[in-house]
């Protein structure tokens, strides 16, 4: 379950404003909708998320100091991470198995510490901590650092001899020990000539195969494919930082020379590093690219107020959809549940609409019923879109599917992680995260 913030709201309204009549076309059936987008409007078919009556446990009793960024459920373990902290915690009353603050050692490490799992702040919510494996025999993916000689007086020659090192760790479910590392910035004698400097690190995308890291060493950027069960390094290319991971390629954006912009999204074999495609256009920044099975939808921003959620096939790179054809209109709040939709609001001025595509239809449909109030996407799980109003106080999130049809009650707040059996919600405050069993 993935999501992408939006603009604030006065901002994307006043989008909206001035280019609604130059951009919409007539539907004749009770208003515009976006690019003649055939309209979606099914009676309820799915079942609503219903909870037991409280939580199990709450973040302000459990880790009243800590209010994760976001959080994965794995089995019967809740994996919980912020920029400098990682906790895996008991999924069924908080009780924590072991953590991790940054720069604190790791076991088995032989002196390397913890950093963070790298991600990118701003624009969007973080994806869940990478987990990597299944069942009981998995792991959390984080980056480390060894400083060989971190206060010059305490170190022996040989220590000083060394150069820092940073790289990929795989931390064991179990009790978070090291089972392999990465460096993608290794160690070296002094002797041996200048050192190597690490400028900057890239987020990590990771699933059960394949790891993708990207890092600025020595002025240039490089991404890294590691295998996820071993940490042997596959491939290694230039110029490309990681975006997403989807079925056989990894999906990275181009570097923009002297931006931070990204650039074009390129895939690669995830196997052998191949380049397999380039997608057309310039993709607006957003940390987060929503995957499903077999497509990806990329904001692309094709100028001023020309703003498009395409919807590429990750097999080709070819473009199979829009979820806002005119431009201009796209709040930025698209979603997507990792199996089969993709969802988008867009704005209209007698109300948002929500625009989806299903893998199965392979077409770009729009809801016909406004999305109520001032709620936007903040995730989505197997076909239910979680709203919420990011600005208000006091309105609950909802669930609706893509007709914009309400399933079920208000939320206790927003969505952060759903399993069959339990959803995690940040409900805000000092209560932070809220961890509710589910209820048939």
């Amino acid at each position: 379950m993935t999501s992408v913030r939006s603009w604030s709201r006065t901002a994307v309204a006043i989008l909206a404003l001035a280019t609604a009549v130059g951009c919409s076309s007539d539907s004749g059936d009770g208003g515009p909708k976006p690019g003649g987008l055939d309209r979606v409007d099914e009676a309820p078919s799915l079942k609503p998320l219903t909870l037991a009556p409280t939580p199990l446990w709450t973040g302000a009793v459990a880790f009243p100091d800590f209010h994760p960024d976001s959080v994965g459920l794995h089995g019967d373990a809740a994996v919980l991470a912020s920029q400098n902290r990682l906790v895996v915690a008991d999924l069924a009353n908080g009780r924590q198995r072991w953590a991790y603050k940054k720069n604190e050692p790791l076991r088995g490490g032989a002196g390397a510490t913890f950093q963070d799992y790298a991600d990118e702040p701003v624009l969007a919510d973080p994806p869940p901590p990478p987990v990597v494996g299944r069942d009981g025999d998995w792991s959390v993916l984080g980056l480390y650092e060894h400083r060989f000689c971190p206060w010059a007086p305490d170190c022996t020659p040989e220590q000083r001899d060394k150069t820092d090192e940073f790289g990929l760790a795989a931390l064991s479910g179990r009790d978070g020990t090291i089972r392999w590392k990465f460096p993608f910035v290794p160690t070296r004698s002094k002797r041996e000539g200048a050192t190597v400097t690490l400028n900057e690190q890239y987020p990590l995308r990771a699933d059960d195969r394949t790891a993708a890291i990207g890092y600025k060493r020595d002025g240039v950027v490089r991404m890294a494919a590691v295998d996820a069960a071993t940490g042997a390094k596959l491939w290694e290319t230039d110029a490309v930082r990681p975006a997403a991971i989807a079925g056989d390629v990894v999906l990275a954006y181009r570097v923009v020379p002297n931006s931070d912009d990204p650039g074009p999204v390129v895939a690669f074999d995830r196997t052998t590093g191949q380049q397999r495609w380039e997608a057309q256009g310039r993709p607006l920044k957003s940390p987060t690219l929503q995957v499903v099975n077999g497509a990806v939808l990329i904001p692309i921003d094709d100028g001023p107020q020309r703003q498009h959620a395409v919807v590429v096939d990750t097999r080709t790179g070819e473009r199979v959809a829009d979820l806002d054809p005119d431009g201009g209109m796209l709040s930025l709040n698209c979603v997507g549940d990792r199996e089969t939709l993709l969802a988008c609001t867009v704005m209209r001025p007698d109300g948002d609409l929500l625009t989806s595509f299903r893998t199965d239809e392979r077409k770009a449909r729009v809801s016909t019923k406004a999305v109520p109030g001032y709620q936007k996407p903040e995730g989505a799980w197997r076909g239910m879109v979680f709203l919420a109003d990011i600005h208000a106080k006091g309105d609950k999130p909802i669930a609706v599917d893509r007709s914009a049809n309400p399933l079920g009650a208000a939320l206790p707040g927003v969505p952060l992680a759903v399993s069959d059996q339990h959803v995690v919600f940040d409900v805000g405050g000092a209560t932070g995260i809220a961890v509710y069993r589910r209820s048939p």
